[in-house]
């Protein structure tokens, strides 16, 4: 189903760092089927709009917060268009998951990196941590 009509999607985010204190990042993607399509996946079957917003804070490498600020979507948009069924929440909670768990074993599970996802398909928004 498309929701662009009825849901409009606009991000924008700032993050503030104290002198030698651990760095965040953030991403926005408010759109990801175009971000699916530059990475050359279908994502038709997902609903509109679709947009995914994440926090990573680096407990003690600001390095690591960039690491998985620049993976976690890479990760995941493949995940979310391999599979053409209907997505149950729990399939969708469970592929966010193992993602994020995957990230965190691939970076070092010291590396201190905490972060929250939202994932908005439709009418459907889905909250990670």
């Amino acid at each position: 189903r498309d929701f662009t009509g009825v849901l409009s999607v606009h991000g924008d985010a700032a993050a503030t760092v104290k002198p030698g204190g651990p760095a965040s990042r953030h991403v926005i993607i408010n759109d990801l089927h175009r971000a699916a399509a530059s990475m050359k996946l279908d994502f038709a079957h997902h609903d509109s709009p679709a947009a995914m917003f994440a926090i990573y804070d680096g407990q003690s490498s600001g390095a690591m917060a960039e690491a998985a600020a620049k993976s976690l979507h890479v990760r995941l948009l493949p995940k979310l268009a391999q599979f053409r069924g209907d997505w149950e929440n729990e399939r969708l909670e469970a592929v966010i998951t193992d993602t994020i768990k995957n990230l965190a074993l691939e970076l070092g599970a010291e590396a201190g990196v905490s972060l929250a996802v939202a994932l908005l398909l439709g009418s459907r928004l889905t909250l990670a941590a």
